[in-house]
C-alpha cells in the first residue's frame, strides 16, 4: 500500500502518508543541536496553500501540546 503503482501515495481526504525510506543513510546531527529529534516535512499536494494551512495548523498544536519543543517552516522553495 501507499505506493505510486496504484496512487496509494496521494493522500485521500485528511490523510498524511509518511516514507522514512531515503532516510537510511542518517548519519548523525550538528553536536550544537533544535532535540534528539527531527523531522522534515515536505508536501505534494495539488494546493500549496491549503498545504501550508494545513501544516501550519498541525504545528501550532503540536507545539501547544508540548509535544513538540521548537518548529518552523520554510517560507520559499
Amino acid at each position: 500500500g501507499n505506493t505510486g503503482m496504484v496512487g496509494g501515495s496521494v493522500p485521500v481526504f485528511d490523510e498524511v502518508i509518511l516514507s522514512t525510506a531515503l532516510m537510511n543513510q542518517v548519519i548523525s546531527f550538528h553536536d550544537v543541536s533544535e532535540s534528539p529529534f527531527y523531522v522534515l516535512v515536505e508536501t505534494s499536494g495539488s494546493s500549496a496553500g491549503h498545504d501550508a494551512e494545513k501544516l501550519t495548523n498541525v504545528l501550532e498544536q503540536v507545539l501547544n501540546s508540548g509535544l513538540v519543543t521548537d518548529g518552523t517552516m520554510a517560507t520559499d522553495q
